[in-house]
């Protein structure tokens, strides 16, 4: 034995094929242990049972990763394993002050090899070491890497690696209760519990490995950090039920996208920060530093062997693409879905700047390609009564709905019940009807034509194989409808409130998530330009009658008052979104296209309540994502005592605020970039951390303001008053501040290169010690020798980092 290892290995090999050499020799010959086994009620027996359990279980996760077909390859039989890279992940060192909460020197950045990084791990845990989160963006990795370290540890006897899809528990009891009931009722391979405490052992370990937390949160359930704490209190138990206090006999491995896991990392106390890894893509991870070489790890780039082992499973040309080379394409490249569905749609090799140009071509593709199959007349399928492939679409955008708007509790999860309701929604009921004629009525043979599975054995439920399959037609199917709702409104066909009944019948009982945006803004995308400004009128119209009116609840069932409302904000944050993205595309096309400036009326509150309303149950993280940016929301936000530190981390770049009162608002932490401030008042503002790259401030009134560590770089401040503000660590390279007034303002450790300083005010300020070198005080003076601005070397912008509350781990 050359090590501690092989040796703890080798001991829970004895281990179970002891238990399971004494149970086989029992059972083959009873009568002969017979008066044995009266006496010691069949040792062992328990024993080997759960050896035999275990041995089924470890073959069914090896078989998952080596021999069940990814989605698109049932033909060919090509596994998860045929096209698996090893992963790269980041994780961040702690900064080393906190000021407020408020990282105050850039984080650290390390890349790793996840998969080393996290067997290392699973080798020597440490007491306080017992969980390991792993984070990334949907497609990132994270489900294929639970795959294939439960597969490793599989075949390993000294270690019992227990995969648990988050999907799958009901949340309604103890983990130790939901995980055994999951491992013998649904997945069927143990006959009686295998946390029994009779079988937990040091020397073979339970290691966890829960995928999909994000799985658990969804519009109309818990949020984030309802569910993150939640998770965090039934994961400590577990764990506090399993260890011993010198041994440790089981550890946890969690994956999540990245907000879910970012909640979850507020609630574990004194989480070591390595524990913590972000899933890094195929792409080479580039992290320059002037002066600096980067790394081996940071330089590979992983696309061209990840098209090798593709081309070599598919019988493909094995030379590497353009589109694999492309910095165009990169986005796809990058992540592993992505770059799957790019080769499997074949735009890996043909019209390859199609797919860059608009990403949701590729899933237009897919769907095609299943028709095709199915119906088309391909050489894969007869041609029956399903011949259109509108037909189909819509099909499958009714089961996307189905999973969208179903129960809180049935994530991502089609059942016939719900599908029915959905149906009535998209109006596909011929559709429904011709594909029944051919191949009945059961739902399950509609989910059995696409990306499908059943959501567990004795379910009637079906969930995609990607969630964001399902979030690409359900914003499809949103951006469709707004579409022909402003055609309505166009034409005369009916009045606002009858178009509005239709939008909050799809729209109501949930919002879009932040994933979903960007699919919506393909959709955008694809439209032409005079099209899109005819659509964004009859749209903004439909919007005015919202922010007067609402929408019409009164003509639904909601079931409850707190339902019916929570349709409204729903319907008007979907609304909002489709909306933006269309404005955001003109943007694009014209630069000078204007804000979307509704009509507010005489009330000059107005924006406030609008925005209160938005974030009433959602939070502070609907401002990541919901399209509330390029909006004009001039009005008096004080008056509406506009002071929550739900305001945090607040995201509208390029809206326009010109005038808005925000005296002694929270703002830290909020994306402001290129946003309007003009003549705003802004005294007393709390927005440290924040980032106002390149916006409009000028005579805005900052006195008093808390804005230490925030981003000012190529704003304009003419005239601005930051009289007495806090604005130690800030950044105002390239700023203009021209006729500005820094008296008594603390400009300590300030980055001020290249910034205008003509007629600014400095009495009493507490600038850095070489400002006069650093800033233009004539704005037409050329200076030349300057050193390069710290924000263009390596670093990561402050971060808003709570301090830590007692948390779970």
């Amino acid at each position: 034995l050359n090590t501690e290892a092989d040796a703890s290995e080798l001991g829970a090999q004895l281990d179970a094929g002891f238990n399971k050499a004494v149970y086989e020799m029992m059972k083959g010959r009873p009568d002969y242990f017979k008066s044995l086994n009266n006496a010691l009620n069949a040792p062992g027996a328990d024993a080997a049972n759960s050896e035999l359990d275990w041995e089924t279980y470890r073959s069914r996760l090896i078989h998952q990763f080596e021999v069940s077909p990814v989605f698109g390859q049932e033909d060919a039989k090509i596994s998860l394993s045929q096209l698996y890279l090893p992963l790269r992940a980041r994780w961040y060192e702690k900064a080393t002050k906190e000021d407020q909460g408020v990282e105050t020197t850039p984080r650290v950045v390390h890349l790793v090899d996840m998969h080393t990084e996290v067997e290392k791990w699973i080798e020597k845990p440490e007491k306080d070491r017992l969980v390991k989160l792993v984070c990334g963006g949907p497609g990132s990795g994270k489900s294929s890497f639970a795959k294939a370290i439960a597969a490793n540890l599989a075949r390993r006897s000294d270690r019992r690696p227990l995969l648990i899809e988050l999907q799958h528990l009901s949340f309604e009891d103890r983990l130790e209760d939901e995980i055994p009931e999951f491992l013998i009722n649904k997945l069927e391979v143990f006959r009686e519990s295998p946390l029994n405490k009779n079988f937990c052992d040091a020397r073979r370990p339970f290691v966890f490995i829960f995928d999909g937390l994000d799985e658990l949160a969804r519009p109309g359930g818990k949020g984030a950090d309802e569910i993150a704490r939640d998770f965090a209190t039934r994961l400590e138990r577990l764990m506090d039920r399993l260890n011993g206090e010198k041994e440790i006999r089981a550890i946890a491995i969690v994956t999540g996208r990245n907000p879910i896991i970012q909640a979850l990392q507020k609630r574990a106390d004194g989480l070591n920060p390595r524990d913590v890894l972000e899933t890094v893509g195929y792409a080479p991870a580039s992290m320059d530093v002037p002066g600096e070489k980067q790394s081996e790890l940071e330089l590979l780039d992983q696309r061209p062997k990840w098209w090798f082992k593709y081309a070599n499973a598919t019988g493909k040309n094995s030379e590497t693409p353009d589109a694999f080379k492309s910095e165009k394409l990169r986005d796809l490249t990058n992540e592993p879905l992505l770059c799957y569905l790019l080769a499997y749609s074949d735009y890996a090799t043909e019209n390859w700047e199609e797919a860059g140009e608009n990403p949701n071509r590729i899933y237009e593709t897919l769907l095609s390609r299943v028709w095709e199959r199915g119906w088309g007349g391909g050489p894969e399928g007869p041609v029956k009564a399903l011949r259109d492939q509108k037909d189909f679409d819509v099909l499958m955008e009714t089961m996307a709905l189905a999973t969208w708007q179903g129960d809180a509790r049935e994530n991502r999860v089609a059942t016939a019940e719900n599908f029915k309701i959905a149906l009535s929604v998209t109006g596909a009921h011929e559709a429904w009807d011709r594909f029944q004629r051919d191949d009945g009525g059961d739902v399950s043979n509609l989910a059995l034509t696409f990306y499908f599975k059943r959501s567990d054995k004795d379910s009637q439920g079906f969930e995609f194989t990607h969630k964001s399959f399902s979030e690409y037609l359900v914003a499809r199917l949103l951006f469709r409808i707004a579409t022909e709702l402003a055609d309505d409104v166009i034409r005369g066909r009916l009045g606002h409130d009858a178009l509005l009944g239709v939008w909050l019948k799809l729209a109501g009982p949930s919002h879009i998530s932040e994933y979903m945006v960007p699919f919506l803004h393909n959709e955008a995308r694809s439209l032409e330009l005079n099209e899109l400004k005819l659509i964004r009128e009859a749209l903004e119209a439909l919007f005015v009658t919202i922010i007067h009116d609402g929408l019409p609840a009164h003509n639904t069932s909601p079931g409850t008052w707190r339902r019916a409302e929570d349709q409204q904000r729903n319907g008007e944050i979907n609304l909002l979104a489709c909306l933006n993205c269309i404005v955001r595309v003109l943007f694009e096309l014209e630069p000078k296209t204007n804000r979307l400036k509704f009509q507010w009326g005489e009330d000059s509150t107005a924006p406030a309540k609008f925005l209160r309303r938005l974030i009433a149950s959602n939070g502070a993280q609907v401002f990541a994502y919901l399209g509330l940016s390029h909006i004009n929301y001039s009005g008096d936000f004080e008056k509406y005592g506009w002071f929550s530190p739900f305001m945090t981390s607040m995201f509208l770049p390029m809206a326009n605020l010109d005038q808005t009162c925000f005296d002694g608002a929270i703002l830290a932490g909020s994306f402001m970039r290129e946003t309007s401030l003009l003549n705003a008042s802004l005294r007393n503002l709390s927005a440290w951390g924040a980032e106002f790259d390149e916006a409009v401030l000028d005579r805005a009134n900052l006195e008093g303001s808390t804005l230490h560590h925030s981003r000012f770089e190529g704003a304009s401040l003419k005239g601005a008053n930051l009289k007495g503000a806090n604005l130690k660590g800030a950044n105002f390279n390239n700023a203009n501040l021209e006729g500005a007034n820094l008296e008594n303002a603390n400009l300590e450790d300030a980055e001020l290169v290249d910034a205008i300083f003509s007629g600014v005010i400095v009495k009493n300020a507490n600038l850095p010690k070489n400002w006069r070198k650093l800033v233009v005080i004539d704005k037409d003076n050329k200076t030349v020798g300057r050193p390069k601005p710290k924000s263009q070397r390596r670093r990561q912008s402050p971060q808003i980092t709570p301090k830590r509350k007692r948390g779970a781990f």
